[in-house]
């Protein structure tokens, strides 16, 4: 579905190229270094998913505290999977620790407000590991927006809430409402749609806001 979106190169501005995605790890020795990785796969980023939940623990009088599960031997597996080796570098092999630091690092996602945000809420910009990209969405249907609202699901468990994230349901999400995508050099990675997705419907609910109920 991404082969149908416009992905172009921005007058020269670095756009994510996930075959190449330099990350700064803590090496096993303690050091900072550098390091070129493969952004992982949706299958990879579906797999580890389903191995890591994040769990809420409630503390009483409407507190809660977010407890990441331990790293799973998985995150080894996968940073051995997708590290670049570099020429004439001796082999790192990397523990689960370091691993899911090095992951969840590449992970990360930030929507960008710019000046641009309330004349077009649906213009979504993420800010991701080596570049800014762009998503232009369509507006969702109510259907849609409800299904975006419950990307996350959560169970409870004892004294806490553990939570985990319907990857395809979001990935589908974005397929059917984002019309453009610019800033990649190939498809869009999965966590990149669940992270647009949700940034367009925040959108919508706060360009809503505020307005009088006879407008609808």
């Amino acid at each position: 579905m991404t082969d149908e979106k416009t992905q172009v190169k921005a007058g020269g501005e670095p756009v994510f190229d996930g075959g190449r995605v330099p990350v700064k790890a803590i090496m096993p020795d303690g050091s900072i270094r550098k390091i070129l990785v493969r952004f992982p796969t949706d299958a990879q980023w579906i797999k580890r998913g389903g191995l890591h939940k994040v769990s809420f623990r409630n503390l009483g009088r409407g507190s809660q505290e977010s407890v990441m599960e331990r790293p799973h031997e998985f995150d080894a597996e996968l940073l051995a999977e997708i590290l670049i080796a570099e020429d004439g570098a001796d082999a790192v092999s990397f523990d689960a620790y370091e691993s899911f630091r090095i992951l969840e690092g590449l992970s990360k996602v930030w929507p960008i407000k710019d000046e641009d945000a309330e004349a077009e809420p649906l213009r979504i910009r993420l800010k991701v590991p080596g570049a800014i990209t762009t998503h232009i969405f369509r507006m969702p249907t109510s259907k849609e927006k409800f299904q975006a609202e419950r990307l996350a699901a959560a169970r409870t468990v004892g004294n806490r809430e553990i939570w985990s994230t319907n990857y395809m349901l979001g990935s589908d999400l974005y397929d059917a409402m984002c019309r453009e995508s610019h800033g990649y050099s190939g498809p869009v990675p999965i966590v990149h749609k669940i992270a647009a997705v949700l940034a367009a419907v925040t959108a919508v609910a706060e360009s809503l806001e505020g307005e009088d109920e006879e407008d609808f």
